[in-house]
This record gives C-alpha cells, sequence and structure tokens, in this order.
C-alpha cells in the first residue's frame, strides 16, 4: 500500500483526541443556508472578506456536533481540523479560486469529527463575483465518502496465501462481488448478489450468468468485459448504468480484474461492482442546486431591469433547470392591477403563432392535472407516459407532449403561481419537481423584495415631493400672512407715534400688542410645521448668552411690571462670554418659557437661571438652563403631556388661559436639535421649574454679534435717498411713512422693472426691496444691478414723475439729458415676508446686504438705517465699510 494511504488509513483508525476547544466560537446562531435534505452532503458558503463560512445543517450530522449546539463560522478553526497530510493540497486548490486564478475547485481531504472519529470529504466550490469584479465569496458542497474510501482498501491488504481472510473480506463488502470463469459461470458470489438478483448466493447452484436475469444489454457487456480480460490479463474499469428484474436504473461502477494461477495464466476475473447510483442523485442534484443558485443570484442582480425582462428570464431559467424544451408561468394576480397573466418560455414562441399564446389564461389542452386523492385542488404533478406515445397535444395539435410536470406555488397557504415544463430527453423524476419548486419559491422571494423596493422607492418620491409641496406651502403661507401683518402693524406703529389722546394710544398698544401676539401664533405654527417635515435647521454663529438672557426677557419687562410681577435672571460667571451656536432659536427658547411662565403666573416672581454643568470640557460647553415660577403648577397626571403639539392643560370652553399649546412641544424639539433634554418639575398651586440643557461649542478669538440699538453716539447721522420697491400698497405707504419720520427723502415704486428705472434717474444711496413682486422680482432686481446687466432700461414717464415728486433735484438731470448709471455696489436691503428659518442666509447669499423680515418693527428698521449710512458715509470716503456691517440684524 502506499505510503499515503496507509498514512490514511492510520489515521482513520487512530485518531488523536477529540479537541477540548468549544465548537461554538460566539453566541448561538441558525445557519444561513436550506436544508439539503440529503444525507452525508452538506451546502456551504465561504464569505471571503470576512473569512467565515455559513453551512446547512447537514454539516451537524457530518460532524458529529452535539444536538442544540452551534458551531464556529472561522474558516482558521475548521482549518485546524483537517489531517496535516491533507492541508497544504487542500490549500492550494481554494487558494486558487480565492485568489481568482481558477473558477471552482474539489478535492477529498480528512477532518476530524467531533467525537474523535476522522471522515473522509469529498468538497467541490465555485466562485462568485462582486460587482467590482473580485471574488466575493465561494460556494459549494461537501460528501463525506468514508465509506468510500474505507471499503476500496481491503483487496490491498489480501495476501494471495490467506484465502479464509480473501473470502471474509469479499463475503462482508458492500460491492457486488462475483467471480466468473470464461463461461461465465460463478464461481463464488457474495451477499450483495441479493440486492440485485432474485437469488440468494447460496441458491445459484450451476446457473451460469445469463441464467440470472441479467438485461440482454447488461449480458453482452459482461461478456465482452471477462473476454477481454481473459485474453489480455488487464485490469478493466467502466461506469455504467444498467437495471434488472430486481432493481430500477442502477449507476455502477464495475471493475474486471484478473486471477493468475501460478504459472502466470488467468484463471478467473473477478468482477466488483460498487452501486453508485445514491452518489451519482447526490452530485446531479448538487450540479442542479449549483445551478439553481446561480439563477437565483444572477435574478437578484436584475433589480432594476423592466419587469418583463425579468419574468422571461424566470421561465428560461425553470425550463433550462429541469432540462426541458419549453415552459410556462401562470400569475393568477399580476402587477397593480391584480390581472392574471401568463409567461411563455421561447421556446413556444419559436414554434407557434403569437395568436396561439395568450397572456391573461392558461389555453385548454396546456394543464391536465392529475387527480388529488385530498382533493386539495390544483396538485404537483410528474407525468412521463409510456415514453414513446405523447400523453396530449396542445395547441390544437400543434404541440406534442410527451412528457410533462407541474408545480402550483404557495406563499402562507395562499397560491401565487403555476410553473410548468415539459418535454424533457429522459422522464421526470421527484427530483426535478423539487427543482421546480424550490426554484419558484426562491425566484417569488426576490421578485416580492423587488416589488417591496420599487414600493418604497415610490413612497420615498411621493415623500419627497410630498415634503416639497409642504415646504412650498409653508413660504408662501408665510409670506402671504406676514405681508397683510406688516401693513396693519405698521400703521399701528405710525398710529402710536402720532399726536392721540391717552385713551387713543391705549386702543392703539392693545390692538399692536394683539398683531404681535398673532404673528407669534404665526411663527409658531410655522416653525413646527418646519420641525414636523424635518426642514428646521440650526445655523451656528458666535453669540453673547448674557447679551441673549437679557435681551429676551426685557421683552416682557412692561407686561410683568403692569402685572406686578418680578422677573430675576442669574447667569453663572464661569460660563464663557461668547458661544456658537444658534442665537435665535436659544431666544426662542428663553422666549417660550418665560412667557408661558408669566402667563400661568398672577403674584410673585419668576426666576431665569444660567449655569455651567460639570460635564464641560474642551470645546464643549453644556449649559444649564432653568426658568422657575410661583404660578399655578400643573397636577401630575398632565406632566406627561405638557410638550405634546396643540395640548394644553385646561382645555375646556372656559379655560382662563388663551394660546395654542405649541411653545413647549416647539422649544422640546428646539433643546433636542441642540442635543440637550428638558425636564418638568410642578406642584400644583405652588409654581413650575422648567430644566434644560444645552450644549454649544466655545467661541475663539471671535466676536458675538449683538443687537445694536437704533442709534450710537459715535454713528454719523445722515439724510439718505433711499428707494423703496414694494408692490404691495398698504406696506409700500407704511415703510415709506417709516422712513420720511426717521427724516430720510423717500421715492416708491411698485415692482423691479420702475426700481431700475428710478435708478437709472436719479442715483440714489440705497434700494430697498421686496423680494416677491411681479414683473421683476427683488431677487432678479439685485442680479441685474450686480451684474451691471441694465444697459436696456429705459425710464418710463410715469417713473420719472414719481420720482421728482420726492427728489426734486431729479429734474435737473432731465433737463441736462443725463442717464445715470446705477453702481453695481449700491447697497440693496431685502425688506421680504420670506421669515423663515434659513430665508435670510439664502438672500444674503443672492446679492442682497441687509435683511429685514416683514412685519417692519422700527428698531429693527432703524438699526438697518444705520448701518446703510454707515456704509454710504464709508464708500463717500473711500474706505471699506466696518466688518460686520453687511449682515442683517433681522
Amino acid at each position: 500500500m502506499p505510503k499515503k494511504a496507509s498514512a490514511a488509513v492510520e489515521a482513520a483508525e487512530h485518531p488523536k483526541p477529540a479537541e477540548s476547544s468549544p465548537v461554538s466560537c460566539g453566541p448561538e446562531t441558525e445557519p444561513s443556508l436550506p436544508a439539503l435534505g440529503l444525507p452525508g452532503q452538506t451546502q456551504w458558503e465561504w464569505h471571503l472578506e470576512k473569512d467565515e463560512f455559513h453551512f446547512s445543517p447537514e454539516w451537524a450530522d457530518i460532524m458529529a456536533i452535539p444536538k442544540h449546539t452551534s458551531w464556529s463560522r472561522e474558516n482558521a478553526f475548521w482549518a485546524s481540523r483537517v489531517h496535516p497530510e491533507d492541508i497544504d493540497e487542500l490549500r492550494v486548490v481554494t487558494d486558487d479560486v480565492r485568489e481568482g486564478r481558477k473558477q471552482d475547485f474539489e478535492g477529498v481531504f480528512r477532518i476530524l469529527r467531533m467525537d474523535g472519529t476522522w471522515a473522509w470529504m469529498f468538497s467541490k466550490g465555485k466562485r462568485v463575483f462582486a460587482c467590482n469584479g473580485k471574488p466575493e465569496r465561494i460556494y459549494g458542497f461537501t460528501m463525506n465518502v468514508s465509506r468510500l474510501r474505507l471499503n476500496s482498501r481491503f483487496l490491498g491488504q489480501r495476501s494471495g496465501s490467506d484465502d479464509l481472510n480473501y473470502r471474509s473480506m469479499l463475503a462482508n463488502s458492500p460491492d457486488f462481488i462475483v467471480r466468473l470463469d470464461r463461461e461465465l459461470f460463478p464461481l463464488y458470489t457474495n451477499a450483495a448478489l441479493e440486492r440485485y438478483l432474485p437469488k440468494a448466493a447460496d441458491e445459484l447452484g450451476e446457473s451460469t450468468a445469463g441464467e440470472l436475469g441479467i438485461p440482454p444489454e447488461q449480458m453482452a457487456f459482461l461478456t465482452a468485459s471477462v473476454e477481454h480480460v481473459f485474453n489480455t490479463g488487464q485490469v478493466l474499469r467502466e461506469r455504467r448504468t444498467f437495471s434488472t428484474c430486481y432493481r430500477d436504473e442502477t449507476v455502477g461502477e464495475f471493475c474486471f480484474w484478473p486471477e493468475f494461477t501460478p504459472g502466470g495464466e488467468v484463471a478467473a476475473v473477478i468482477c466488483q461492482m460498487r452501486d453508485e447510483t445514491s452518489q451519482v442523485h447526490m452530485e446531479r442534484k448538487s450540479r442542479l442546486n449549483e445551478k439553481r443558485l446561480e439563477a437565483l443570484y444572477q435574478l437578484l442582480q436584475m433589480e432594476h431591469a423592466p419587469q418583463e425582462a425579468v419574468m422571461d428570464f424566470v421561465v428560461e431559467s425553470m425550463t433550462s433547470l429541469t432540462e426541458s424544451t419549453r415552459g410556462y408561468l401562470f400569475i393568477p394576480e399580476y402587477g397593480e392591477r391584480k390581472k392574471p397573466r401568463m409567461f411563455w418560455s421561447r421556446g413556444h414562441a419559436e414554434t407557434l403563432d403569437p395568436e396561439d399564446l395568450p397572456d391573461d389564461f392558461i389555453p385548454e389542452g396546456c394543464l391536465i392535472p392529475t387527480p388529488d386523492p385530498e382533493d386539495r385542488g390544483l396538485y404537483r404533478t410528474i407525468n412521463n407516459g409510456d415514453g414513446h406515445n405523447p400523453c396530449h397535444y396542445a395547441f390544437n395539435g400543434k404541440l406534442a407532449v410527451m412528457r410533462y410536470m407541474h408545480s402550483p406555488a404557495t406563499d402562507n397557504n395562499r397560491f401565487f403561481c403555476l410553473g410548468a415544463v415539459c418535454n424533457k430527453g429522459t422522464d421526470y423524476d421527484e427530483q426535478d419537481l423539487q427543482q421546480l419548486e424550490l426554484f419558484l419559491a426562491g425566484a417569488w422571494m426576490i421578485l416580492r423584495r423587488r416589488e417591496v423596493l420599487q414600493a418604497l422607492q415610490r413612497a420615498k418620491e411621493t415623500a419627497e415631493l410630498a415634503s416639497k409641496v409642504k415646504g412650498e406651502f409653508l413660504t408662501n403661507v408665510s409670506h402671504e400672512l406676514r405681508t397683510p401683518l406688516n401693513g396693519m402693524l405698521g400703521m399701528l406703529q405710525l398710529l402710536e407715534l402720532s399726536h392721540l389722546t391717552e385713551q387713543q394710544q391705549e386702543y392703539a398698544h392693545i390692538a399692536s400688542l394683539s398683531g404681535k401676539t398673532l404673528l407669534r401664533i404665526i411663527s409658531d405654527i410655522l416653525d413646527f410645521s418646519r420641525m414636523e417635515s424635518g426642514k428646521m435647521e440650526l445655523h451656528e454663529a458666535p453669540f453673547d448668552i448674557r447679551d441673549t438672557v437679557r435681551s429676551t426677557i426685557n421683552l416682557f419687562a412692561r407686561d410683568a411690571e403692569n402685572r406686578g410681577i418680578e422677573i430675576y435672571s442669574v447667569v453663572d460667571d464661569r460660563l464663557p462670554m461668547t458661544l456658537v451656536g444658534d442665537d435665535a432659536r436659544v431666544r426662542q427658547i428663553i422666549f417660550n418659557l418665560v412667557g408661558n411662565a408669566l402667563k400661568f403666573t398672577e403674584q410673585g416672581c419668576i426666576f431665569v437661571e444660567c449655569a455651567l454643568l460639570p460635564d464641560s470640557c474642551g470645546n464643549t460647553v453644556h449649559m444649564y438652563l432653568s426658568v422657575q415660577d410661583t404660578g399655578i403648577g400643573i397636577a401630575d397626571k398632565h406632566l406627561d403631556a405638557i410638550f405634546d403639539a396643540f395640548t394644553q392643560v385646561d382645555s375646556t370652553s372656559t379655560r382662563r388661559y388663551s394660546g395654542t399649546g405649541l411653545g413647549l412641544g416647539i422649544v422640546k424639539r428646539l433643546v433636542h436639535m441642540m442635543g440637550g433634554s428638558i425636564a418638568v418639575e410642578s406642584q400644583e398651586g405652588a409654581g413650575t421649574t422648567m430644566h434644560c440643557s444645552l450644549y454649544f461649542k466655545q467661541a475663539h478669538e471671535r466676536r458675538a454679534r449683538k443687537r445694536s440699538p437704533a442709534s450710537s453716539p459715535h454713528t454719523p447721522e445722515r439724510v439718505l435717498d433711499i428707494l423703496v420697491a414694494e408692490d404691495d400698497p398698504v406696506s409700500r405707504f407704511a415703510v415709506g411713512a417709516f422712513l420720511r419720520r426717521a427724516g430720510h427723502r423717500v421715492v416708491c415704486v411698485r415692482d423691479g422693472s420702475q426700481a431700475l428705472e428710478a435708478l437709472k434717474i436719479y442715483p440714489f444711496h440705497c434700494l430697498i426691496t421686496d423680494i416677491q413682486m411681479p414683473h421683476m422680482d427683488g431677487l432678479e432686481t439685485a442680479r441685474r444691478i450686480r451684474e451691471g446687466k441694465i444697459g436696456d432700461i429705459v425710464p418710463s414717464d410715469a417713473v420719472r414723475r414719481v420720482v421728482e415728486q420726492g427728489i426734486p433735484e431729479a429734474a435737473e438731470g432731465k433737463r441736462k439729458g443725463k442717464t445715470g448709471a446705477i453702481p453695481r455696489d449700491l447697497p440693496i436691503t431685502a425688506l421680504t415676508a420670506h421669515a423663515m428659518r434659513g430665508d435670510k442666509e439664502r438672500f444674503l447669499e443672492l446679492g442682497m446686504d441687509l435683511y429685514l423680515a416683514k412685519p417692519v418693527i422700527l428698531e429693527e428698521l432703524n438699526y438697518v438705517l444705520t448701518q446703510l449710512a454707515l456704509r454710504v458715509g464709508a464708500a463717500r470716503r473711500g474706505a471699506a465699510p466696518e466688518p460686520g456691517l453687511a449682515a442683517g440684524s433681522g
């Protein structure tokens, strides 16, 4: 016996002790591959990137792994159990595939099982490529071939003189062994004969091989083979498929070798037949499994292919997998309309007319089901006929169906399709039907996944469209609501500045407060809608937290004083002077919390505190903010609901406190957007405390932006010639009145085109323009000024009259025939009802210098005018404007 074969036998008969390391290298997980249902065979996948194996459940039986025990997926663990004499050869063939040098591999090796015994394994694998062209995984199967390996060694160990031992081994061999003379008389036959012939070995008597029921074609093969060995003395091997009266089709590996006399003549021929039917069936099933998995893998890659191409591929794969010439797929509810649909193979289309192949029903004669003994309706069917005559004819006699099979496929007991094939070259068997059913089940899961992904994509596109529409709606609503409010509040502010009686002054003030309250409600609703649609963004910039707290609380000073309520604030000295965050949203949080506290406090005080929390480190500042009041408090049962949108503790028709119930909901969302948290502590009748934590960055060498007063001692006062473009007549009148009251000369026009005409007539110091106007909007006007595209502008007489009324000396330019050039760096201020978060930054990026939101507040307007005066003064001196003057306060 060769050295390597001896070592294999030695290793198999004297195994080393089982390793003590546990089988499972992690938590128990179910194998990801489906069970094959074949004894001694397992399916596996080798994921190259993770260097992990995934096995089907049969691996546990092959490796003698105890029940309820998981196994390792690590390649290194299983490689350590391969026999030392086999590991190098196994690594060479697998590395060739893993590195892409070969497409597939196969090999035989020994592995130590968990019960301490050795097993011979035959393994075959094939690589699968990823989209980038590199091998992604290797998949294949492994079979336990220990019995075949061990049974093949008894002849090598036979001693010619030890006839007793020789006959014992022959008698116990699972292979069919017969010793024949030249006349084919069986000199000896072992017990395995009984599996193939009707007589036992001890019942042969004087029967010759021809009298044992062997079919004529097999008898001819036996005669020729024995004659060949007697004549040549050479060993003859051949695999043949045969059948006997006792056995159906059998695949046998025949080996004929001579038995010599001492003189060297052939005395007899020993014929050994190893039954490889099961192995051949397993190999065939493995090939079909491989072919099916490859088809499913290709189907999985067709995610973006047209639906018709996908279904055609399914039908062709189903037909090819079963080695048929034709096939069809019937789906009772197909597509969004849920109508029946037929898909035909190319074999049908190539031999039949289009009118023979309907697309929504199964033609008569194409489906002949076998009666179901359990009366389950449509039944899985195999019909091979007699092998000579057609089972039936289809398509009005155009197609002879020699043999066919079909199977209904179900999902959760719901029939979803029928697959049928016909006219395979050989008979269909249960394995063919199983492959058809497995492929249909796998294809259905992939098609269903495809439908889900397409539905998700459609839902995503719908949601994105809805979000876009919602964003546009919010923008339009904001503009349309703020425009009339601008006129109303502007008129009220002008009324307050006029000479009124004390009672009239009070009326105007109350109306102004009501307008501002309405503005706050509108802003809260729009802010909440933007948060819900995911449009809200935070804009970080340096700000002074002390100024933010102080100026926000001052907004409530007058109201608190009138009600006899004190508002106190304390800011921790350890907090940095300048923080980086969204100043406007921090003001909104403080405003809503203090406003809510003031609304529910009838006497006592409100205390606002800002402190540095101990977990602040590096550039991160963790700030604590609390607002405490001595108001009515909140009952415990209502604490969980106060942050819900549109929710109020008292929602009855007789409630004492008004409001939308949005304030605290907005605060909670803003706090979470800043990475913080909020909590409430309250006692009914004793007051409430809101606790917040907010995260900021610490500013380095950057000045915080503060809200400047309307004017400052060092600000030069200058009369400006201002051009206003505003299409709303009320807003146009109010803004003009504000500017004239501030001492400036003003000309108002209706749109951007009139603004360009006016600028050609007279060199105004600056332009204040609305954004949304007919004919030419504010952004287009600014773009043309910045790009100098004004050559085609010819001032009209109507615009000239308006300019001359506001600026009398403009008429002098007309008399001299002068038409002025518009400077590209003309200061432009956006005066707009587009006041959603982010609008200001967008307008500044598109060419505006300053920004003023509607409704116009006098303090904000005075601040913008101060900035304009400084810019005009610096331009006349030939100096650049001071840093920070190009940003509006809005």
